[in-house]
């Protein structure tokens, strides 16, 4: 790793980063797409079963209506009989072609059809005893309970279909919570992964660099090592082969002035340094040298301490005050010893100024000539460059502080300052799109949440307006009862006075006119119960029809839907069952209607044949005694009838207390996308923040 740059080794730890995360996001995307287009089929298929079976049972509905008349009535009701029958099989064979069918489920359809079968035998032989003048009562006791194997096979179906919906809900829950944990643990890792990367790259280059620190830091104590290790080939080695490159310079130069002076004290004042193996200052002064010791020895000595001394940055040292002509040795000494002086004082001050992080400051070049001049231009132009560089990284930074992300750095830079131009512009542009992204999503979930909050809106509305309707069945089935309750009474008073003695028939007379006219008042409130029933089913229909809608937009809605998924299960199940029972009360009240008309044309025979009130006054008093008790129990079916409409009321009450759970919570959902919207909004993305604010 020491042979790469730092440059390329950051590229590469961040690079295997990057790729990494880009590799689990993809997985973790095509995971979820699969996961989701499997879900969609398997609603689609579920939805299509339900909607099926709910088509037969309303053909199920209609073929006992159906049946009921062809008892009652006869006509071409067996010819609609059979297309509700033909309808139920048609309903079966399109939920097999649906896809695979359970075991259970297989063995309900067969069930439904085992049933649909012996129900047309049974309409067959209802047409048979008609048509061989049997009585209704005889048909309804030969034929009770033909219908009871094909319904509870539906609801068999419907219970099997529910159950698959809430395992295929629990699989695709578990599938989900194991790609999050596989997601975490992917993330841990690339934490881990980065961590120790940084962790290796910094301390390839802080260890080089501490080794370069304490090199400078000996060589201005004075201390030249002898060797320094070089470990690689980056800007880190370089830095180190410069310095041992310095150092031997220094080392060579020292060396050669001591071999001079061992010279000249052995008396070979003749002697000259080798200008020639110094470049730079180091030989000027070498030849300055040479050029003194020619001149004269002695003077030659000094400058050459005093040379020696500023070649290591010790200027506190003068040159001794020489006379006459010499007195020019001295003056180039003192103006040598100026010029370091101010570079020196030059250099300081621009280092202070950019240690301090001004970079505006320069250095004064008209103070200084050739080789110091273009010292000091050299560092001027460091300092501007330095300036530029980081004035327009503190620009970036400062629109990135306001969220504007259209900024970017223009201009040519080379090396350092290159790479922290392109860097900076990068990283605005991965926020830009990180941000324009994020915007996008917060437009699309704030219009899904105001779609779900219209919904909800109106689905509360909706259901008040039905419980609002079982309010006032509910009160008409109350004066219903009551009414019936009276029939019966009146029934046992008429049974009671049919008791009394022959010599109360005038009176009896008049009391069987009473007993016709109260039972056409019982016929036509018996009717009155079957209309009512009929609303109740319908009741239930549109129940049913509301919550499986329900349930189809809390499916869309997705996990925020859940929970109203649930409550409009139980919405639906309710309506079914209410539908079940209203189907058993109109069946209950189909019996005491035929029951009601037998005693009507008892009574009427009654009235017609007053004469023979004496010699059957018996037979009266027991076909009052039947009526009697036959109004009892439709006395007893009405109030069973108004408690089953009285729970519906209250089902339906909480339904529209949840209904208004559910519409806030999809308001305060709308909140919460209208706060990101803002959030999002802050921030400036070539005018796509401008849209989304108008959005919003």
């Amino acid at each position: 790793m020491n042979n790469l740059t730092i440059g390329r080794r950051l590229a590469l730890g961040f690079g295997f980063v990057l790729a990494l995360g880009l590799f689990v996001a993809i997985a973790v995307f095509y995971h979820l797409v699969e996961l989701r287009t499997r879900f969609g089929e398997f609603e689609g298929r579920m939805v299509a079963r339900e909607r099926l079976a709910y088509q037969g049972q309303v053909a199920l509905g209609n073929g006992i209506h159906y049946f009921k008349n062809t008892v009652l009535r006869g006509g071409d009701y067996p010819q609609k009989f059979a297309g509700s029958m033909a309808a139920i099989d048609r309903v079966v064979g399109d939920y097999r072609t649906l896809g695979p069918v359970s075991g259970e489920a297989q063995r309900a359809l067969e069930e439904i059809v085992a049933g649909s079968q012996k129900y047309r035998a049974v309409i067959v032989q209802v047409v048979d005893m008609r048509a061989s003048g049997a009585t209704v009562v005889d048909v309804d006791k030969a034929i009770a309970g033909a219908d009871k194997p094909i319904g509870e096979a539906f609801a068999k179906l419907l219970e099997l279909q529910s159950a698959e919906t809430r395992q295929a809900q629990q699989a695709f829950d578990a599938e989900v919570t194991d790609t999050q944990r596989g997601l975490g643990v992917a993330t841990a890792l690339m934490v881990l992964i980065g961590a120790f990367a940084a962790w290796r790259i910094s301390r390839s280059v802080s260890r080089p660099l501490a080794q370069a620190v304490a090199i400078s830091q000996a060589v201005a104590a004075g201390n030249l090592p002898e060797r320094i290790e070089v470990a690689g080939r980056d800007e880190t080695g370089q830095l180190l082969q410069s310095m041992q490159r310095m150092v031997e310079m220094f080392r060579g130069f020292a060396e050669a002035q001591a071999e001079n002076a061992r010279q000249h004290e052995a008396g070979m004042v003749e002697h000259r340094i080798d200008a020639g193996c110094f470049p730079g200052v180091y030989g000027t002064m070498a030849r300055s040298i040479n050029g003194l010791v020619q001149t004269h020895i002695a003077v030659s000595r000094q400058v050459v301490e005093v040379v020696k001394r500023y070649a290591v940055g010790d200027l506190s040292m003068d040159m001794d005050r020489l006379p006459g002509h010499q007195a020019r040795i001295t003056e180039a000494m003192d103006g040598v010893k100026d010029s370091l002086h101010s570079v020196n004082a030059q250099i300081q001050a621009l280092v202070d100024a950019a240690a301090n992080g001004d970079f505006q400051a320069r250095g004064d070049t008209a103070a200084f000539h050739h080789e110091f001049r273009r010292m000091i231009e050299g560092l001027n132009r460091l300092m501007e460059v330095s300036d530029v560089g980081l004035g327009e990284v503190s620009r970036i930074l400062e629109a990135l502080a306001r969220g504007d992300l259209t900024q970017r750095i223009e201009g040519e830079y080379q090396g350092a300052f290159g790479r922290l131009r392109d860097d900076a512009n990068t990283t605005v542009a991965r926020l830009r799109e990180a941000i324009g992204g994020l915007q996008g999503a917060a437009v699309a979930i704030n219009t899904a949440t105001k779609e779900i909050a219209a919904g909800n809106a109106d689905l509360s509305r909706r259901t008040e307006e039905q419980a609002s309707s079982l309010e006032e069945t509910a009160s008409s089935m109350e004066e219903l009862n009551a009414t019936v309750r009276q029939n019966a009474d009146n029934a046992q008073r008429a049974n009671l006075l049919a008791s009394q003695s022959n010599d109360a028939v005038v009176h009896g007379g008049v009391a069987v006119q009473r007993v016709v006219a109260t039972m056409a008042d019982i016929r036509e409130s018996s009717s009155k119960i079957a209309d009512i029933i009929g609303v109740i089913d319908g009741i239930a229909f549109q129940t049913n029809i509301l919550a499986l809608n329900a349930a189809v937009e809390a499916a869309r809605a997705g996990e925020q839907g859940r929970g109203f998924a649930v409550v409009a299960n139980e919405v639906r199940a309710l309506a079914q069952r209410s539908a079940v029972a209203a189907r058993e009360i109109k069946e209950l009240i189909a019996v005491s209607v035929d029951k009601v008309a037998g005693g009507a044309t008892q009574v009427d025979e009654a009235g017609t044949a007053m004469q023979e009130v004496v010699t059957a006054f018996g037979q009266v008093a027991e076909l009052l005694a039947g009526i009697s008790e036959a109004s009892r129990e439709q006395s007893q079916g009405i109030e069973q009838v108004t408690h089953a409409i009285t729970r519906m009321d209250d089902v339906t009450q909480q339904n529209a207390a949840l209904v208004e759970q559910a519409a806030a919570a999809a308001e305060s959902l709308e909140v919460q996308a209208q706060g990101l919207m803002e959030v999002v909004a802050r921030f400036k993305l070539s005018g796509l923040s401008e849209r989304t604010r108008r959005v919003g």
